[in-house]
């Protein structure tokens, strides 16, 4: 693991904790979102560079600092509790992906639970 990686982690599970958001969801959405299988992905995530890593953020967002991997990670977080991640992921999910399927949700819940079995809290 790279420090990089260890240090979005470390903030990831900050502000997941200090907005009351499982760590494992989250990280489990930046994976899907960046598509990777272990550490982070930055920078951008198409060649429009309009989404970007690690959470998939749109530069369309109206909140500043998109293309800042950690901001990236916050405006993540903020948006999945806004849209009721606590209690209904799904939920929270369709609103946050504009491209939402059935195979998204399994895939971000499939690694949520990995994580969770993994101990990441």
């Amino acid at each position: 693991m790279t420090l990089e990686t260890v240090l979005l982690l470390a903030w990831l599970i900050s502000v997941s904790n200090a907005h009351g958001l499982d760590p494992a969801l989250v990280k489990a959405v930046a994976d899907v979102e960046s598509g990777v299988s272990e550490g982070f992905k930055t920078g951008p995530l198409n060649r429009r560079k309009t989404l970007w890593a690690p959470m998939g953020i749109s530069t369309k967002c109206k909140v500043p600092g998109t293309r800042n991997a950690y901001r990236n990670i916050e405006i993540g977080v903020k948006a999945l509790v806004k849209h009721g991640a606590r209690t209904d992921p799904k939920r929270a999910l369709k609103k946050y992906n504009a491209e939402f399927t059935q195979s998204y949700y399994a895939a971000v819940m499939k690694k949520c639970r990995q994580y969770r079995k993994e101990g990441l809290r």
